[in-house]
């Protein structure tokens, strides 16, 4: 029997929802969309029985609330400030607490509501019960006042958004989308029945969601205590919203928490579905159903529904309470597992009906099921195969399960990994990217690498990272969730590098504690000059150490915490030298992290390589012949072009045994750490800022040390005279590095400035003749071992305008790397002023994979050829762009390129300008 009809239809603006719009805007969640604050709907006010008391003079001046100005002071502390909203229980301002100085929501109640003595018990229950609970995810009610003869309540200001309006707006959200928030919704609830209260009013428009997708639950109007021996509602009388009540809420039976574990179902079934089980035009027709009716139940494509989720709503839409979830916390318990065998779930199925026949029939299909899917049925994958660009699954009986085809890349190798966590959708700023939430089973991780044969796209930008190696992720039934470029998060071009990297090597460790995979990658970048980086793979998480050269890894110690490993390689940003190193990465938490090396292009100095005091600098083109650094902290080496023997061990002693005798150095831990720092500045002072006097000032400072080190020394000396001829100090430069071959003769990088010293300053013989006097190794030049030296003589021969000698050094190297002699013959062809022919062999050279040459160089070539042939200018404009704004190394180059488009225009004075401003940073 039903005391009072609902009104039906009425529309409020939201008053049960406490919410600033602005906060909202500024910290919308990645769930939410929209920023656009909807008005809420409420079909049922959720009033008392019994009939409304005529207006009076009270009731009028609640409804003049509305007009109140901002800044209007009630009770001399709550100063109004934004009229929020309105609805059948009250009217809601944004106010600030002058006394404790914060933001509260005041909510004036209906007169209606206050006079009506069942109704008003209900809210002052409702400041006792939130006064128990000290959960955040619960709305707190700070007091109940009343000003001129009108009560209201102070409550939290809680920013967000209601899940009603996101519904309204979005018509319904896939599971995956949901989960963390439904879980969450759980939890609070979950709090709730643990303190003994029965909310009683679950529905989207109670549910608030904030900045961070964190769930407050609303309006503990309904709310009541199960062991409360006061009844604030009588046989007959419904408390609560229709699409949105128990059927017991309905009978107006005994409620407990099954009756919030209905209303949690029917919120569930809402969002997945995009409309409400039991919807009707009629409010008589929804509570029939209510009573009589089964939802429909959701077809397993519906959002992407797995099995458990779908059991686990019907069991919380059960008529009975008693087939329910006995409350919350149960709820969640089935809902966080994810899992559901099929005993289960026939259990279930049986229990919703009475067994009239065919049970053992059904329990021996059941069996044969069983044993099918648990052998050459079974879904789950046991092996995968690599077939070029396919990835086949298969599982434990060889029956192949699903096959994916990645061309034209490649597959480097494949692995299974526990889904423990979320990975990110996309790149940038954590805070700012929704999660891809993997579920609980493995996922399968394939490492995709660019095919050898395919070029450098023509019209993508350098800094694209078309050709970067892919990492994709898949679940066990081969859908692909995540495709990604490996390192695009990790700035790989840190160097100045075009970002085009392919896979080197890949070894397996083992698997730590939690049966996680392990694995350390090495990538290279190709078409440039070789800077490398190490991943260390945890299951799907990277930590990546970048370094501008090649080397090789061992791993170390690794645990739980942390895991660390020594490198041995070459630094191409430090004279070429040799380095070895100890690293670290801490594992403890689930982010991805990255370590560069130095120097880099990082200002802050965050991210560098850690623990300065264990890199150690060696001499040029060194041998690795004993390592017993993860043993005893100790290695030696050999330097090949002398013979010297370098012993080094952890605490940074270094003996040398050369022909004169054996010598010890030690450099302190804190003078280390300061001298790679300011050589890391001097760095990104002449490349970022272009500022070398502030880089040599950096550099001598750095050489001001007393390093005992000789191949640090002498790397250092090389910086500072390399920057000193670069600012025209000719002289000075000159008896720098020669004080550099001093400190260490090895050092190939010094012999090399001072040739192309005597090449700046024009004179061809002299750079000849320094070549043929101060070469210490004649085998490496510009860091090429076997055509070095050749292409340095074929260039100066070229800037000499000796054509014919030029293309003798040329041919040389044309044996040996074929895609050299385009390049050359390309550069001889520009130099005579055959424009036409130096176009088509550019032409053809960037069709081909390259190796050996730049493609900045062949770029900036290639619009120097474009230019000058007057063909193509859009084209040409788009290179030298390009290469400007993408690279520091050439991009002053292409800067001064341009100013030839200002010349032909006619526009020569600002031609002249420009192209004196680009030589002044040159």
């Amino acid at each position: 029997m039903i005391a009072r009809p609902w009104a039906g239809g009425k529309k409020t603006a939201g008053g049960h929802l406490l919410f600033r719009g602005g906060i909202a805007r500024i910290f919308r969640p990645p769930l939410l969309q929209g920023n656009k604050v909807e008005k809420e709907k409420h079909t049922f006010s959720g009033d008392g029985a019994g009939p409304a008391p005529e207006s009076g003079p009270l009731d009028l001046a609640y409804l003049n609330l509305v007009k109140l100005k901002p800044g209007t002071v009630v009770n001399e502390r709550y100063r109004l400030e934004t009229l929020i909203g309105q609805g059948g229980f009250g009217i809601v301002f944004e106010a600030f607490d002058l006394t404790l100085g914060s933001r509260v929501a005041v909510k004036f109640l209906n007169p209606k509501l206050t006079g009506n003595q069942k109704k008003f018990l209900r809210v002052k229950r409702e400041i006792n019960l939130s006064r128990k609970i000290s959960d955040g995810r619960i709305i707190k009610v700070f007091s109940l006042e009343s000003w001129r003869e009108i009560h209201f309540l102070v409550m939290e200001l809680a920013a967000g958004r209601s899940l009603k309006s996101l519904l309204e707006e979005k018509g319904r959200l896939d599971w995956p989308e949901f989960k963390a928030v439904f879980l969450d919704i759980l939890e609070a609830v979950a709090v709730l029945h643990g303190s003994g209260i029965v909310h009683r009013d679950l529905k989207p428009a109670n549910i608030l969601i904030d900045g961070a997708s964190r769930v407050k639950i609303l309006d503990f109007g309904l709310a009541k205590e199960v062991d409360d021996a006061e009844r604030t509602s009588t046989v007959g009388e419904i408390v609560g919203s229709p699409y949105y009540m128990s059927p017991e809420q309905i009978r107006g039976g005994e409620i407990g928490f099954p009756s919030d574990v209905y209303q949690l179902g029917l919120l569930l079934y809402r969002t997945l579905s995009g409309r409400h089980p039991f919807e009707h035009t009629s409010t008589m027709e929804v509570i029939f159903k209510q009573l009589n009716q089964r939802p429909e139940r959701l077809a397993p494509v519906e959002s992407g529904l797995p099995r458990f989720l779908r059991v686990g709503m019907e069991k919380a839409l059960e008529k009975a309470p008693s087939r329910r979830f006995r409350d919350a916390g149960a709820m969640a318990h089935f809902f966080k597992k994810e899992k559901l065998s099929w005993l289960h779930q026939l259990f279930f199925s049986v229990a919703r009906g009475p067994i009239k026949w065919g049970l053992a029939v059904l329990a021996l299909a059941a069996l044969l099921l069983f044993a099918y899917f648990a052998t050459f049925g079974s879904r789950t994958v046991h092996l995968l195969r690599n077939d070029g660009s396919r990835l086949e699954a298969y599982n434990r009986c060889g029956v192949k399960l699903w096959e994916n085809d990645f061309a034209p890349f490649a597959i480097f190798d494949s692995f299974r990994t526990n889904s423990s966590g979320p990975v990110s959708k996309g790149t940038g700023i954590a805070s700012q990217y929704q999660k891809l939430d993997l579920g609980a089973g493995q996922a399968i991780v394939s490492l995709l690498a660019p095919p050898a044969e395919l070029v450098f796209p023509p019209g993508e930008s350098i800094s694209s990272g078309a050709l970067f190696c892919q990492r994709v992720i898949l679940n066990q039934g081969g859908v692909v969730l995540k495709r990604e470029p490996f390192l695009a998060d990790h700035e790989y071009d840190a160097y100045d590098y075009i970002r085009v990297i392919k896979p080197h090597a890949v070894q397996w460790l083992d698997r730590d504690r939690q049966g996680e995979m392990r694995g350390l990658l090495t990538v290279q970048q190709y078409q440039s000059m070789y800077p490398s980086a190490m991943v260390y793979m945890r299951g799907l998480k990277k930590y990546v150490f970048t370094h501008p050269g090649t080397f090789d890894v061992t791993p170390l110690a690794g645990g739980d915490d942390s895991v660390s490993f020594m490198l041995f390689g070459i630094n191409n940003l430090f004279s070429h030298m040799s380095f070895v190193a100890e690293i670290e990465f801490s594992v403890a938490n689930d982010n991805d992290q990255l370590i560069r090396g130095i120097p880099n292009f990082n200002p802050d100095g965050r991210r560098n390589i850690l623990f300065e005091e264990k890199l150690f600098i060696l001499p040029f083109r060194s041998r690795l012949i004993e390592n017993r650094w993860r043993e005893e902290g100790r290695a030696r080496f050999s330097e090949l072009s002398r013979g010297d023997i370098v012993e080094i061990d952890r605490n940074g002693q270094m003996i040398l045994h050369t022909k004169d005798g054996m010598v010890s150095c030690r450099d302190p831990q804190d003078v280390l750490r300061r001298v790679y720092r300011l050589f890391n500045s001097s760095f990104q002072e002449r490349l970022i800022k272009q500022n070398p006097q502030n880089a040599l000032a950096l550099i001598i400072e750095a050489n001001s040390y007393p390093l005992q080190n000789p191949y640090l020394r002498s790397a250092l000396l090389f910086a500072q005279g390399d920057l000193e001829i670069g600012l025209g100090r000719y002289a000075a430069g000159e008896k720098t590095l020669q004080q550099a071959l001093a400190v260490f003769p090895g050092n190939n990088d010094a012999c090399e400035r001072l040739c192309e010293m005597e090449m700046l300053r024009g004179d061809a013989q002299a750079a000849l003749q320094r070549l043929a006097d101060t070469r210490s190794d004649g085998s490496e030049f510009w860091g090429f071992s076997s055509f070095g030296v050749q292409l340095f003589k074929g260039y100066l021969h070229f800037h000499s305008g000796m054509f014919s000698q030029a293309e003798a050094e040329f041919e040389r190297i044309r044996l040996k790397v074929p895609e050299m002699k385009g390049f050359w013959q390309a550069t001889g062809d520009l130099f005579k002023g055959n424009y036409a022919a130096a176009l088509a062999a550019l032409r053809q050279l960037e069709k081909l994979p390259l190796g050996a040459v730049d493609l900045r160089e062949l770029r900036l070539l290639l619009g120097r050829a474009l230019l000058l042939d007057f063909s193509e200018e859009r084209r040409a404009r788009f290179l030298f762009e390009d290469i400007f704004r993408n690279s520091l190394e050439y991009g002053h180059l292409a800067e001064i390129s341009t100013c030839y488009f200002l010349a032909r225009a006619g526009r020569t004075a600002e031609a002249a300008k420009a192209a004196r401003e680009a030589f002044a940073r040159l």
